[in-house]
């Protein structure tokens, strides 16, 4: 059987899959709802404009979907045959592979007078198409039918980890105190999947022989991203940078980013002054971010003096264990 195992692979996949459908365009969100008494759940939002891709092409050609913004009715055997399509991916580690559909129950239990529903949105400011793309639309908004979004102050963030790779918390080019930023980096992760808040993971490409070369140990993610959880890569400081990236985070609709990750001074520094800059509210996870000692400076110190700055600039600073999601 045919096995999807690194990121490269699924990348592939996802163009060849891509080129045998003439005229296909990759929408910004996609997702499959169930519809029931009046109610309609969608268990998952898919944002494929990074590592997630396949997923929209098997079920677009499902559906005889191209490209554009529509909504389709679905017959129960169209998820199933989209799913036994992808099981190759289910082999790659870099991210987690809930089933598509049926682990998230949406083809467990369905009744006969349940309806199953496709919305492909091809740009977040196109207009719904009806009320069932206004449903997909507010899922998205409040991460992929969970709880809410991080609340600070009132205001709904996005939780963004910014290079949180092995390279930087295992072995002997880990940051000092590697251990209890892990801990932290892991809680605020939990407490964010815990109650459905958004999560977007950014992965650093390092050069040739470098601790995060990509598909090397260094480079793998610590934390691998759900299936709803958008997976991106950059090459530059600024995570902006990274193709897709300002679309995924405004399709959530939320008003602000919370940023965790390395290195302080660079990537997480850089990216927090950029969504400032691109008008969002940051919060900057204290205890969840990390750097090296340097010139007589601790690690502890030189984060410190990261912090001073950007509160300077106008970004918050909160502890990690004080950021609450509901």
């Amino acid at each position: 059987m045919e096995q999807w195992v690194t990121e490269e692979d699924v990348r592939a996949a996802r163009a060849r899959l891509e080129e045998g459908r003439p005229g296909w365009e990759r929408p910004a969100a996609f997702g499959v709802g169930r519809e029931r008494d009046g109610g309609l759940w969608f268990p998952v939002v898919n944002v494929p404009g990074a590592m997630h891709g396949p997923p929209a092409v098997v079920l677009g050609r499902a559906l005889g979907h191209t490209r554009g913004t529509a909504v389709y009715d679905l017959a129960p055997g169209a998820p199933r045959a989209a799913e036994r399509a992808l099981a190759p991916a289910r082999a790659c580690t870099v991210f987690d592979h809930p089933d598509l559909f049926a682990r998230r129950g949406l083809l467990d239990g369905l009744r006969e007078a349940d309806r199953l529903v496709a919305v492909f949105a091809r740009d977040p400011a196109d207009p719904p198409v009806d009320d069932r793309d206004r449903a997909f639309r507010r899922a998205a908004r409040e991460g992929a039918g969970a709880g809410g979004l991080c609340h600070h102050g009132g205001m709904s963030f996005v939780l963004v980890f910014v290079d949180v790779q092995e390279n930087f918390l295992d072995g002997s080019g880990a940051v000092p105190d590697a251990a209890p930023l892990r801990g932290e980096l892991a809680a605020l992760l939990d407490r964010a999947r815990a109650t459905g808040t958004p999560v977007v993971h950014v992965l650093n490409d390092g050069g040739t022989g470098e601790p995060d070369e990509p598909f090397t140990p260094g480079w793998q993610p610590v934390f691998p991203a759900r299936e709803e959880e958008p997976v991106f890569r950059k090459t530059e400081p600024d995570a902006f940078t990274s193709p897709g990236l300002a679309g995924a985070l405004a399709l959530t609709g939320a008003r602000g980013l919370v940023l965790a990750g390395f290195q302080s001074e660079f990537c997480i520094s850089a990216t927090a002054r950029r969504a400032l800059g691109e008008g969002y509210d940051v919060v900057l996870a204290r205890g969840a971010h990390g750097t090296y000692p340097e010139g007589g400076a601790t690690a502890a110190e030189r984060a410190a003096d990261v912090e001073r700055g950007l509160e300077a600039a106008g970004i918050g600073i909160s502890p990690a264990r004080d950021i609450e999601f509901r």
